[in-house]
């Protein structure tokens, strides 16, 4: 199967300053891939290879098989929506619809019906005669992505298109644009440094930093089966325990993690341990559980460790905990909220516990 993008060990410099590693990506006609990073890890660089603003130093970038880094940007078949939608002020939405098509000379029966598709499509068939300025953000990034999508682009790229919204529209866009995405069965590259966004759009995201690939694969890849630490600390929160291998039982192994206790953790094929290996060992807040000291002996848990509140934290329907271990380390749980004010308070002291699987170590 042809790929619809596939780039090959793609590279940027600006003087003595590497933008981009020479980077390999494939993309499957119809995916929807995030490229997901800090500032400066290379994502927007490749998004501005891909649509032709700069050029590439080196390798090679096929759109549908064929060869296009050579190709002038309209010449490559690709869409570009941008953070600020770019719409045009002076037209209704009907004429910011119908521009993409009359430059390309499509016949004006045409030209009308697809814009009255297009409208449908993005559940605003009745705004058609509207300005720009008449349309809430969320209708405009909506009319921006159509306006895209209306000349069925080879490719769509967008560049955090939405960046400049609130949270509570910005989380209702996702869905829109995930809806979008199905319907019109686009092929869409999207530039983000949302963790979030990226989790809850993405069919894969390649997770970038200092102008290289850090981890490519599906969202729960990336969260539950991080390749460093890297991956590991930037999805969501991470508690970070430094340690050593103390032994090795069958398919888990012994962390000794020095004042604060030894832990169990299943081995994980694509973290192999032997003794005496230096580690972090992950635990994601979500997998921790806290009780107080009368219930300790109730406990089951492979792993248990004292600490104390630090502080709690409400935000809507979770609970966060910071705790504080017996040599400093930070450790934070959460858990969903319910309708009492909570148990523990800070300064108490407490216990958490988790299971072998629920962590895992990662090589220093």
């Amino acid at each position: 199967m042809v790929s619809k993008l596939s780039l090959r060990n793609i590279e940027k410099r600006y003087g003595n300053v590497i933008a981009l590693h020479p980077v390999s990506l494939e993309v499957e006609e119809g995916e929807f891939l995030t490229l997901l990073g800090p500032s400066g890890s290379g994502k927007t660089t490749i998004l501005q290879i891909l649509a032709g603003l700069i050029d590439a130093d080196g390798g090679e970038m096929l759109i549908g098989g064929k060869p296009a880094q050579h190709l002038p940007a309209w010449e490559r078949d690709i869409g570009l929506v941008f953070q600020n939608y770019a719409l045009f002020p002076h037209m209704t939405i009907e004429e910011n619809l119908a521009f993409p098509l009359k430059m390309r000379r499509r016949p004006a029966a045409e030209i009308a019906r697809r814009v009255q598709d297009v409208l449908e499509v993005v559940r605003l068939p009745d705004i058609a005669l509207r300005f720009p300025s008449e349309l809430s953000g969320g209708q405009q990034q909506r009319i921006a992505l159509a306006r895209c999508a209306i000349y069925k682009p080879a490719i769509i790229l967008m560049d955090e298109p939405l960046g400049a919204l609130d949270k509570q529209l910005r989380d209702h866009m996702q869905i829109e644009v995930r809806r979008l995405h199905r319907e019109l069965g686009a092929t869409i590259l999207y530039v983000t440094h949302d963790q979030d966004e990226a989790m809850a759009m993405s069919d894969r995201i390649c997770l970038m930093n200092g102008g290289r690939i850090q981890q490519l694969g599906a969202p729960e890849d990336m969260y539950f089966s991080p390749n460093s630490l890297f991956s590991a600390q930037f999805f969501g929160i991470s508690n970070v325990l430094p340690g050593t291998v103390a032994a090795i039982d069958g398919d888990a192994a012994i962390i000794d993690c020095g004042q604060i206790g030894r832990f169990r953790t299943d081995i994980r094929k694509e973290f192999p341990l032997a003794t005496g290996r230096t580690v972090d060992l992950i635990v994601r807040p979500e997998s921790g559980r806290l009780f107080i000291e009368a219930e300790v002996a109730k406990q089951s848990a492979e792993n248990m460790m004292q600490v104390e509140v630090e502080e709690i934290v409400l935000s809507g329907s979770v609970r966060r905990h910071h705790l504080r271990a017996a040599d400093g380390s930070a450790f934070v749980t959460t858990h969903l909220t319910s309708g009492d004010k909570g148990w523990l308070k800070p300064g108490e002291p407490a216990f958490v516990a988790w299971a072998a699987r629920h962590c895992f170590a990662i090589p220093r």
